[in-house]
């Protein structure tokens, strides 16, 4: 909720277009996060709090992804060439 609350609307305004509102940039948001009827679901606040913890997760987790990935990535580029390099036979 405080990504919603804090969150600046981003991008630029067509020349005669309208502005992007506070509320289609939180719109936007909660579209990407999957959230479908998002406006009942944060009626209820034990579903809300569900929601939210989900999300904690999820970035939990591909924060954990990217770390391991990059782990992965400076052990191969450390490890001596001429292991990572098979020679064929003949």
């Amino acid at each position: 909720m405080q990504l919603l609350t804090f969150h600046k609307p981003e991008g630029i305004r067509r020349v005669g277009g309208p502005a992007v509102r506070w509320l289609d940039s939180a719109e936007g948001d909660v579209m990407k996060m999957g959230i479908g009827n998002y406006r009942r679901k944060s009626q209820d606040e034990e579903q809300w709090r569900v929601i939210e913890e989900e999300e904690e997760r999820k970035k939990e987790r591909k924060k954990e992804e990217e770390d391991m990935y990059f782990m992965v990535n400076n052990l191969y580029n450390l490890w001596p060439k001429q292991i990572c390099t098979t020679e064929r036979s003949k």
